[in-house]
């Protein structure tokens, strides 16, 4: 038992594929379960890498993030074209975040560093997949959309986005290299995360409309 769970061995990945592909089709609960007891541990690993800190009880940490593992399972689809492992790290990750922010803001303990985007999160989280960030999620062409909008930033900026995205360097790792605190490399990087977001959205919806016109 740890932090109140019975920690099974985690399925291979071509198992959980299997099973999933099997759960699509016969909804069996019994199968849906299986999952979910064998995918605990990841839980128990990101509370003690991410939020061990945290001057919360583990155990209520824990309930959180089972919570986020039940979410994945449940919204996980093979099309999705990432690890179940990954996807469900991100799903544990944002359920404790979002609950540590709420004990936060209730206590009136909210902070600049409790303030950071599921985007940065989400980003850090795919990065430390064994499989590659950019086969999961950054494709080459929007690879290349970052580069270009990277191109066009101040130096503070362009160097930043530069460190995070290209050289694979963490926010704390940044902030050292910096001189700063991480909620200011986190606050930069989440102000041109929305400028850029608008701007391939600018983008495709004018696609969209000269293939209207075509």
């Amino acid at each position: 038992m740890y932090f109140g769970f019975a920690i099974l061995k985690p399925l291979p990945e071509e198992v959980v594929r299997e099973y999933f592909k099997k759960l699509e089709i016969t909804h069996d609960e019994s199968l849906r379960e299986e999952i979910i007891l064998h995918n605990t541990a990841l839980i128990i690993e990101r509370i003690n890498k991410r939020f061990f800190n945290d001057l919360y009880d583990k155990k209520d940490l824990a309930s959180v993030g089972l919570l986020g593992l039940i979410r994945a399972v449940d919204a996980y689809r093979l099309d999705k074209n990432v690890r179940f492992s990954t996807y469900a790290t991100i799903c544990i990750d944002r359920a404790i975040s979002n609950y540590l922010i709420k004990c936060k803001n209730d206590m009136g303990l909210l902070s600049m560093e409790s303030l950071i985007t599921d985007d940065i999160m989400v980003l850090e989280t795919i990065k430390d997949d064994k499989e590659g960030p950019e086969e999961c999620y950054l494709n080459k062409e929007l690879r290349e959309e970052i580069r270009n909008f990277i191109a066009n930033l101040d130096d503070l900026n362009k160097n930043i986005m530069e460190m995070f995205y290209f050289k694979n360097l963490k926010q704390r790792e940044i902030a050292v290299k910096l001189n700063c605190k991480r909620s200011y490399v986190a606050m930069r990087l989440r102000k041109n995360l929305e400028v850029l977001r608008n701007e391939l959205e600018q983008k495709n919806n004018k696609e969209q409309k000269l293939k209207l016109i075509k």
